[in-house]
């Protein structure tokens, strides 16, 4: 999960399917974490996980079946990702949504600025 949150700005923005507003990569690091089960279930400090979603998706495979990037400008653009989930501990049946990045370049390096994630035809609650 440390290379999972440094794909982010520091004072990033994640909406995730559920619509939860995480702000900031040490939030979005902490919290996605939490859901895969990287780090101790009582460790919800700073953020107030839900217990029931601790470790939900530790044996889960997300794969991009496609993906979309459109330059706003050099150093600026927009990533549309359709992504299928299998193995989330909740349900049997594989998920599928639309990711949209917002990346930007700052010495040479790509970073995402925000994320918005959104589910298909939603089949947990």
């Amino acid at each position: 999960m440390d290379a999972f949150g440094r794909l982010f700005t520091p004072d990033a923005d994640f909406v995730n399917v559920a619509g939860s507003w995480w702000k900031g990569h040490v939030a979005i690091q902490h919290n996605h974490a939490y859901s895969h089960g990287t780090i101790p279930q009582a460790d919800t400090a700073g953020f107030g996980g839900n217990p029931a979603h601790w470790g939900i998706f530790r044996h889960s495979t997300m794969r991009f079946d496609a993906i979309d990037i459109r330059f706003v400008r050099s150093d600026i653009a927009f990533a549309r990702v359709a992504w299928r989930l299998s193995n989330d501990a909740r349900t049997e049946l594989a998920r599928t949504g639309m990711l949209l990045f917002v990346v930007v370049r700052d010495e040479g390096e790509w970073h995402i600025a925000a994320a918005q994630n959104t589910e298909i035809d939603r089949t947990v609650h």
